[in-house]
């Protein structure tokens, strides 16, 4: 590689923190909030919020998270063709997942879901509670650059099915850099704030709705098996 990898991962995260690099991120992000087609997201969040059922909730959810998502186009990092031509590093960090969101996923893909340790279950509730800081240490602990059960081929081979915190996964830096596997310090990845999304979320699934990490609720064997 022509440049050292870790020096250019070293240079951005330094010109993330920085005041020049702060402002960049929220300049694209200011843009991709004036894109967000706001008399929508408030119909579908109201849609979501009083469906019936639980699987209805998750589908009117996934409406609401992908909003944002085609705000981004040519904004968001996730957004463009990439330098490496892998835009899949967001498949091997955390991804918390609702338990009707990951039921919704086995009965559209046939994937077998099972019943996560007590250890690695929150509810809304006390992940809503959780420092930022709290939760990546919670994510990174058991699933630190492990492949998503579903990435297959440098792909996410559920797509159409993902769940809603892939939808919402959005970062306002210029390219992938720091989502790579080498960048330790993932931390000063700025993201696209989707808290009202979060929200209406929250409030669907319920106080105590539960959640767990997507390799969970589908482990690899699992698939396997």
């Amino acid at each position: 590689m022509p440049e050292d990898i870790h020096a250019r991962i070293a240079a951005r995260a330094a010109f993330l923190v920085s005041p020049e690099g702060k402002a960049e991120a929220q300049a694209r992000a200011d843009e991709m909030s004036k894109r967000v087609n706001v008399r929508a997201r408030n119909r579908i969040a109201a849609v979501a919020a009083s469906a019936p059922t639980a699987k209805q909730r998750v589908l009117w959810l996934r409406k609401l998270a992908d909003i944002p998502g085609i705000a981004a186009q040519g904004i968001s990092a996730c957004s463009k063709p990439q330098e490496d031509g892998d835009c899949s590093h967001c498949c091997y960090m955390g991804v918390l997942v609702a338990e009707a969101d990951a039921r919704v996923i086995a009965q559209a893909t046939g994937a077998r879901m099972v019943e996560p340790a007590p250890d690695r279950v929150l509810s809304a509730e006390a992940m809503a509670q959780r420092t930022p800081e709290e939760h990546a240490a919670w994510a990174v602990d058991k699933f630190k650059h492990v492949p998503c059960t579903f990435l297959k081929d440098k792909r996410c081979s559920i797509y159409e099915h993902r769940p809603i915190a892939c939808r919402l996964h959005l970062s306002v830096d210029r390219d992938n850099l720091m989502c790579r596997k080498e960048a330790e310090n993932m931390e000063v990845i700025p993201y696209f704030n989707h808290g009202g999304e979060y929200a209406v979320a929250l409030m669907a699934f319920g106080r105590n709705g539960r959640m767990a990490d997507i390799r969970d609720w589908f482990p690899t064997d699992e698939r396997k098996a």
